[in-house]
């Protein structure tokens, strides 16, 4: 319901690229709440395939028929965003500088949910335009925006996770981490006015130090 209701309001506007803070965030809640939909219920499958299917034949052969039915859905949905992404980003002004941090992360975010289902031969086109997403995202959130910044830390939170989970490299995802984190506690003042969504994004940080730091230093 939501997602349509973004997809009616970005062909309302006429123009793409003229969605505001509030729509952008819209967007991206209701992309995501949809996506989810697909890509929860392709990891139950796949824990399910692993736990569950062990020895069955049959059962094992209907995990993998919707599993691959899910992946259709998930490619389907990466690439209809990341084209979103480019549309809505392409046609923002250059002073705009927080919407174009904005669509280049969406677009790195749905290419880095495309990696995960990639196959051999496509996965390592997709890794470098993802890998490139991010590093932009983050050069222009380093630049341009202050650290307790939701946005900025949005783009701290999903790049370290590709970094982990995409790139294998836990000790750079633990180092950028690490320094937004304490930089944003540094900087952060409590009023009315501030982002709700900051303190929710600081924890999440905050606790993929903590799994990230038993790995890197063995502490128990």
């Amino acid at each position: 319901m939501a997602f349509t209701y973004v997809n009616l309001l970005i062909e309302k506007k006429g123009k793409i690229g003229c969605l505001e803070p509030e729509e952008r965030q819209l967007f991206m809640k209701a992309s995501k709440e949809k996506f989810n939909l697909f890509r929860d219920g392709w990891k139950n499958l796949l824990d399910f395939q692993q736990n569950e299917t062990d020895g069955n034949y049959i059962k094992k052969d209907k995990t993998d028929k919707e599993i691959g039915k899910l992946e259709i859905k998930i490619r389907e949905f990466c690439k209809e965003m990341i084209t979103k992404a480019d549309n809505l980003g392409g046609n923002v002004i250059d002073s705009d500088i927080n919407s174009k941090i904005f669509y280049i992360k969406i677009k790195a975010d749905y290419l880095r949910y495309l990696a995960e289902i990639a196959n051999e031969e496509e996965f390592p086109d997709i890794l470098k335009d993802a890998k490139t997403n991010y590093e932009t995202a983050y050069k222009m959130s380093i630049e341009n925006l202050p650290p307790q910044d939701s946005l900025y830390l949005s783009v701290v939170l999903n790049y370290t996770v590709f970094l982990y989970f995409i790139l294998d490299d836990t000790r750079l995802a633990f180092g950028l981490a690490d320094k937004a984190y304490k930089t944003a506690i540094d900087n952060l003042t409590y009023s009315e006015e501030k982002d709700p969504d900051v303190d929710v994004l600081i924890k999440r940080i905050e606790e993929n130090l903590t799994i990230w730091k038993i790995e890197l230093f063995d502490i128990n």
